[in-house]
């Protein structure tokens, strides 16, 4: 017989609250990962040296980096590109050797998402603030459920496809469409992402006639979904990156705990981070206008 304790109904958790908890999740597991990489419990992924320490750690195996450029852009409408911009490296630096205090205060990697949080705001905040048009995440765009940013090339050697170093790349964000979720939308997820791609297409053609490639890095490029869309994958090896863990987060929203457990207890992945792209003319003549 249930006891009154466990007939008692649950508190209800927004979606907003649960979404943060989720984000707070993710970002205790990248750091637990980087931390057992660091301290050599597992080794690291594509083929690279252990890291010196923990900062170098959270800088390869976490997405806090990504956290500290978008905070920097906000604060000063300037991106984070560590080549042209010495005074973003500063700041990083000093983000990541702070949150590494954090955690030496007591070993918990628990409380370390909240702390990160305060402390990207804290040092950023110490720089001028510039007044400009703001535009959210750091110029991205949609299309369907899909998000995309015009970018350089990232992908060299394609110069036998027409494809100069220099080219411009639609760079896709696959994760955007998989934490999309349309109770109403019946169609099998292949589908759907056909439809977000043929979205895309006719972005491509009426506003950016200067893209040469469709670009992603993701874990969605290590399934059989790949090649069904038409991408080709390339030979470079990554280790993990913001395309990397969404593979650990359901439709839900939710994380796959045994996935986690097992990826963690192992430091093999079910799918690793890879590049794909598809030529601009072949992407056309499939997602385009009538196709």
């Amino acid at each position: 017989m249930e006891t009154e304790r466990n007939l008692e109904p649950k508190p209800e958790i927004s979606s907003q609250e649960g979404e943060q908890q989720a984000r707070d999740r993710m970002g205790i597991i990248q750091l637990e990962y980087a931390l057992k990489v660091k301290n050599g419990e597992v080794a690291p992924l594509g083929g690279k040296e252990k890291p010196a320490d923990f900062e170098q750690a959270i800088l390869e195996y976490t997405t806090i980096p990504r956290g500290i450029s978008e905070a920097y852009y906000q604060r000063t409408g300037r991106h984070g590109d560590s080549e042209k911009n010495p005074e973003f490296v500063i700041i990083t630096q000093k983000i990541l050797s702070e949150i590494c205090g954090a955690y030496e205060e007591n070993n918990d990697l628990s409380v370390l998402p909240k702390k990160i949080h305060d402390i990207i705001e804290k040092v950023v905040n110490t720089l001028p603030q510039k007044e400009f048009e703001k535009k959210e995440n750091t110029e991205r765009e949609k299309a369907g459920l899909l998000s995309f940013m015009v970018t350089d090339n990232y992908i060299k050697g394609l110069d036998t496809e027409g494809i100069a170093d220099d080219a411009k790349c639609a760079d896709i964000h696959f994760d955007a469409f998989f934490r999309s979720k349309d109770e109403n939308d019946q169609k099998p997820s292949l589908f759907r992402l056909k439809d977000s791609l043929k979205a895309l297409a006719k972005i491509i053609q009426d506003q950016h006639p200067e893209v040469q490639l469709i670009g992603g890095r993701s874990w969605i490029l290590d399934t059989n979904l790949a090649k069904k869309l038409g991408f080709k994958i390339t030979d470079e090896e990554f280790s993990v990156g913001n395309g990397f863990w969404g593979q650990f987060v359901d439709q839900k929203g939710e994380i796959k705990e045994d996935k986690v457990e097992e990826f963690l207890k192992t430091g093999v992945p079910e799918y690793r981070l890879k590049v794909g792209y598809i030529p601009v003319k072949e992407f056309l003549e499939k997602y385009g206008e009538d196709k």
